[in-house]
């Protein structure tokens, strides 16, 4: 039980921050870029966002190379379940800001949260040891 609890904090921590840097990433870029230019499409910033989510779990691997849980179902419902609840907090803290007149990133919304918290987790399970 409690390798569940220490690999679920552990997976929690690794999305939250692979998700605040990459916020922090393309609001940078989005300050950068003048607001005449045309904006990125939802779906063209779904592939973008699952593709350095899938980038960032890969790159987790280098800190951490090795699951906690040896148990497949656990994993297997890991990759649905910390997905889920990551997605609810970059809701919620992109209504926070939006609340307090801060710009908001598309991944500080369920759905582009959820995609960049679910490929960071699909990295994980493919290629973990």
């Amino acid at each position: 039980m409690m390798e569940i609890l220490i690999e679920i904090i552990g997976q929690a921590i690794l999305y939250g921050t692979a998700e605040v840097c990459t916020a922090k990433i393309a609001k940078s870029i989005s300050r950068s870029r003048a607001p005449e230019k045309s904006k990125v499409s939802p779906i063209s910033a779904a592939v973008i966002y699952a593709v350095v989510g899938y980038f960032a779990g890969l790159s987790s691997l280098l800190i951490f190379p090795k699951y906690l849980i040896t148990d497949p179902n656990m994993r297997s419902m890991s990759i649905i379940v910390l997905p889920v609840l990551l997605g609810f907090l970059m809701s919620v803290i992109g209504r926070y800001l939006k609340k307090r007149c801060r710009d908001v990133v598309r991944l500080e919304s369920f759905p582009y949260g959820f995609l960049f918290a679910f490929t960071f987790g699909i990295a994980r399970v493919l290629f973990a040891k």
